[in-house]
């Protein structure tokens, strides 16, 4: 079996150069603690464009920064190098219109999953000393917005590793704009262990491929209610290496097409349960001891 550790020390030289698209200049500083980075609001509509099979979306973005001002904004419409500087755009603009054609009916089409299945947009906030906020996207699937999901425990990062015990317990926040009650109809998940059979350097290095390979349907993944925000995992195997993955679809079939190891991937390493217990410590001014 590959040495987690290893592969993880291996896997943080490709992940710093791809950290902060847009950023890369004063990545120092967007690291700085006294800095804090800004905060970025996405929103949108799509309605009937003014030929026919045409869609127009009106799209309008606002920031704020705890302790600066934000000087500028990155876009793009390439979902597939999000994690690219070359992709993103300097604007000063809050608005955009994005025009594009529906897409083709029928399940051939759709089973392709190609990026013209939908179409896609994404925004960045830059402050006055270079710090990036978490990019905002909306997509579109017809007039219909995608659902959006994003795990807040175990934190996902480009950078580290999560170490979790055997049975622990994973969270997320989803959302739809556009839904009856604001949360996607379902979630479709995944847990891949770490192995000759997963393309695990492919999707790290390229976390759209495993959108490719698995959209719209996702077949083989399991389902969650859309009103679920949690779900536990038992008998992870101690010293193994697994990536969590996780989508949001809504009630068209519509579904979160940004994979991301700061959003719904999730890298695991999995440590005894014993390290993750209480530890007795017994001192007085003679002595300390901890129990392991």
């Amino acid at each position: 079996m590959p040495n987690p550790l290893r592969s993880t020390a291996l896997f943080l030289l490709v992940a710093v150069a791809a950290v902060a698209p847009g950023c890369g200049k004063k990545l120092q500083s967007t690291l700085a603690p006294e800095n804090s980075p800004p905060v970025v609001r996405l929103e949108g509509t799509a309605a009937p464009g003014g030929e026919s099979g045409a869609l127009t979306a009106q799209l309008r973005w606002t920031a704020t920064d705890p302790d600066g001002r934000v000087d500028h904004y990155l876009v793009t419409s390439d979902i597939a190098r999000l994690g690219q500087e070359s992709a993103w755009s300097i604007t000063g603009a809050t608005s955009q219109v994005l025009r594009f054609r529906r897409p083709e009916r029928g399940a051939a089409a759709r089973s392709l999953a190609s990026p013209s299945e939908f179409s896609f947009f994404a925004v960045q906030a830059v402050d006055d000393q270079g710090a990036c906020s978490k990019p905002a996207h909306l997509a579109f699937f017809d007039e219909d917005i995608a659902p959006t999901v994003t795990i807040t425990q175990p934190h996902p990062s480009p950078l580290l590793t999560s170490m979790v015990p055997p049975d622990v317990w994973i969270h997320w926040e989803g959302s739809d704009p556009d839904g009856p009650n604001g949360r996607p109809a379902k979630y479709k998940y995944k847990l891949f262990p770490h192995g000759p059979d997963v393309p695990w350097t492919a999707w790290l290095t390229d976390p759209d491929s495993l959108r490719r390979r698995f959209a719209p349907t996702f077949p083989g993944w399991d389902s969650i209610s859309g009103d679920s925000t949690r779900i536990r995992l038992t008998g992870l195997e101690p010293m193994s290496e697994y990536l969590f993955v996780i989508t949001a679809l809504d009630a068209e079939g519509a579904y979160d097409p940004v994979f991301s190891l700061s959003k719904n991937m999730l890298r695991m390493v999995v440590s005894a349960s014993s390290e993750f217990g209480p530890r007795i410590t017994l001192f007085n001014e003679f002595f300390s001891y901890t129990y392991r």
